[in-house]
């Protein structure tokens, strides 16, 4: 059935990759993580979309996700057979539906914790207990912070925040005594009064386009080699922007293999 939600942003936007129908034989049906509203997510990614249909012959529908619930259950389901999303997801979908990675944005995602110049925090283990200010779940920085203590009895409290900005303000106001953030986040940020605990994380890749099984090889070939042209920035330009990039760069699949175990604490991808 579709969302009303769906026929909504169709009639909205007006689109031309494939006239918001369900997919057929020549259809990709297209989405990405629930981060921004529905109406926005068309509206961001269709330049990209208009620019492989004409690549590769193929129509491109843009089914966006109002929750990541919604996103989970139609990932899990099959409904998609092209996704832009964290690693954490591209690892999951790799290791258990058969997707593959086929191009990224430029850089990675690291994670650094902030606390307080008076904070008694020392090491990650001090955290038990604690309340830490950050993004919920299925965030890629929460579950990769999530993952230094499997035990859930010794889990932090999170205080869930919805932007880096309130994430640093939860902070120095007081509701919690660390920052879950990005390292090229922090660098902006002004850092009075804090200072980040000496641990290093893990590291991930940036953002991913990944395929299903659906898309054969030779037509996933035709999709990468378009999302790696240079014409392609373009296209992406609103989602540079978005997620403040650069280039769209080729993977390494190896590197997904595995992430998705970072997922286990999420309803639905034990």
């Amino acid at each position: 059935m579709v969302s009303r939600t769906w026929v909504g942003i169709c009639a909205a936007m007006a689109l031309t990759v494939a006239g918001c129908v369900f997919a057929a034989d020549d259809t990709i049906v297209f989405s990405s993580a629930p981060t921004q509203l529905p109406a926005v997510t068309v509206k961001l990614y269709t330049p990209l979309m208009n620019y492989l249909a004409k690549a590769t012959g193929k129509k491109f529908v843009i089914k966006p996700a109002s929750t990541f619930i919604e996103y989970g259950n139609a990932m899990r389901a099959g409904e998609y057979d092209m996704l832009f999303d964290g690693p954490q997801f591209t690892g999951w979908r790799m290791d258990r539906m058969g997707f593959v990675p086929i191009a990224r944005l430029n850089g990675n995602i690291t994670e650094v914790v902030a606390v307080a110049d008076n904070s008694k925090i020392r090491v990650i283990g001090d955290f038990v207990g604690r309340r830490v200010c950050a993004f919920g779940s299925p965030n890629m920085l929460t579950l990769d912070f999530m993952s230094y203590f499997p035990n859930p009895a010794q889990q932090p409290i999170f205080v869930r925040e919805q932007s880096f900005k309130s994430i640093l303000a939860c902070l120095k106001d007081g509701k919690g005594e660390a920052a879950v953030l990005r390292d090229t986040v922090w660098a902006k940020q002004d850092q009075t009064g804090l200072h980040l605990l000496n641990q290093q994380f893990h590291r991930y890749p940036e953002r991913t386009f990944s395929v299903g099984k659906r898309i054969d090889g030779a037509l996933r070939q035709k999709i990468e080699s378009a999302l790696l042209a240079p014409e392609a920035l373009k296209a992406a330009a609103p989602i540079m922007k978005q997620f403040h990039r650069q280039k769209i760069v080729a993977v390494d699949a190896k590197v997904y293999s595995g992430l998705g175990r970072l997922l286990a604490p999420v309803w639905g991808f034990q």
